[in-house]
């Protein structure tokens, strides 16, 4: 049984409304806030807003707990719903053109030296700005149809798509030329992945297949197959870190994966996983060294809904998958055979997450959704709980989630990147 945690949602523009009463365009007007928590009466309270004579303004909250602190920082209590005080967190930065209606964002990534972001959409086009906004975005096709996945690599310089066209692109972020296209999937490549400074990286399909590649040739170095070849929508790369990466067998015997002989090709492969989320409900791990299934789970859930994300940490021993029904069930990779808990807000798909960096022993979740209603969850040490609620949305799913330079980035279907 799934713990469910509540959920705050507040008026997309609540500080357009501050600020205009403020600037005494208006004297006061109202914003709303509401709160929900499934199998319990939801609760929806308005906050005015109102100018005094002498300049402040004060929020006035009715039905729920608000409060604006410093810096922007804003709260929400709900002791009606029992849901303590929870930080919105609002955009610190929006980055695109919010004058018109701009494509439907499908992947996005961040460079590791902030200085570009880039997206891809559902007709395959990709476009590359600056993220200071100081020059115009480069755009171009270079697939036939949606880009589901998109990667920059290491060096900030090189980008990596994968498509729904069934190819994998490698492009240039300087003026987006396609030096090589990997070709050998069946079925849309749903996801994709970057090994150590990029001589490698790794793909995945709806075809069932896991798929190795040189970067250089552009050729296929290994594929393997997940269980029954089930569909796979994402994975996610990691170290082997200090967990052993063993097969056990039904009688307890413990075997360690034997390695396989490494291709010349190979660069950083022998300590990397990878666990990939699979169309019925259940996930896999594989290991780059032997080239093998190293574990492989029932459904995750007693719906078999197919996973659609995935988050994994090695430092953390913390393995995340996400359902098409909002399930999120938290496994640790020290002990894989059960579960420690899963959590949910609604029935939305769970479409992107990542692990935060833990502070004083604390791990964080980054949770994308198709509500359009992305947060970060606690889920060590004391279970999960809804922290930071990421505000701005107008109920556009949210597609992607990102950490890079410290901040939380995300973008989704209307078009834009906002950074928290």
């Amino acid at each position: 049984m799934s713990i469910l945690l509540p959920q705050v949602t507040i008026q997309h523009d609540f500080q357009t409304v501050i600020a205009e009463v403020q600037e005494a365009v208006i004297h006061a007007e109202p914003f709303w806030v509401s709160c929900y928590k499934q199998g319990h009466q939801s609760i929806h309270g308005k906050v005015r807003v109102q100018r005094r004579n002498d300049g402040p303004v004060d929020l006035i909250p009715d039905s729920i707990e608000f409060q604006k602190g410093d810096h922007s920082v804003y709260t929400v209590t709900c002791p009606s719903l029992s849901i303590p005080t929870t930080r919105l967190r609002v955009p610190r930065q929006v980055l695109g053109d919010t004058n018109q209606q701009q494509p439907q964002i499908t992947a996005f990534d961040v460079a590791p030296d902030l200085s570009l972001y880039a997206t891809g959409d559902g007709n395959g086009n990709i476009q590359v700005s600056s993220s200071s906004g100081n020059s115009k975005p480069l755009s171009s096709k270079p697939h036939l149809s949606t880009i589901l996945s998109l990667r920059f690599f290491p060096s900030s310089k090189v980008i990596l798509t994968a498509s729904n066209d069934f190819s994998l692109s490698i492009i240039s972020a300087e003026n987006l030329s396609v030096p090589r296209t990997l070709k050998a999937h069946t079925r849309a490549v749903t996801d994709s992945g970057i090994i150590s400074l990029g001589k490698n990286v790794i793909s995945c399909a709806k075809d069932g297949t896991i798929r190795l590649w040189d970067v250089g040739s552009g050729s296929q170095i290994r594929a393997m197959g997940s269980t029954d070849y089930s569909p796979v929508y994402k994975l996610s790369l990691g170290a082997r870190g200090f967990d052993p990466v063993i097969y056990r067998p039904p009688d307890g015997d413990v075997t360690e994966n034997i390695p396989m002989s490494l291709d010349s090709r190979e660069v950083d492969t022998m300590d990397k996983v990878v666990f990939c989320a699979l169309h019925n409900g259940s996930f896999e791990g594989f290991d780059l060294g032997s080239k093998s299934s190293f574990f492989h789970s029932g459904p995750v859930s007693t719906s078999k809904s197919p996973l659609e994300s995935m988050a994994y940490s090695s430092a953390d021993h913390i393995l995340a998958a996400g359902s098409r029904t909002g399930v999120i069930t938290i496994f640790d990779t020290r002990q894989l055979t059960a579960p420690l808990f899963s959590f949910q807000r609604n029935g939305a798909s769970v479409e992107d997450m990542v692990v935060v960096s833990a502070v004083h022993g604390e791990v964080l979740l980054a949770i994308a959704s198709a509500d359009g209603l992305p947060y970060i969850a606690s889920i060590r040490p004391e279970g999960p709980q809804v922290v930071e609620e990421l505000v701005g949305y107008n109920c556009d799913p949210v597609r992607g989630i990102k950490v890079a330079g410290g901040s939380i980035w995300t973008a989704g279907d209307d078009g834009l990147i906002r950074k928290y």
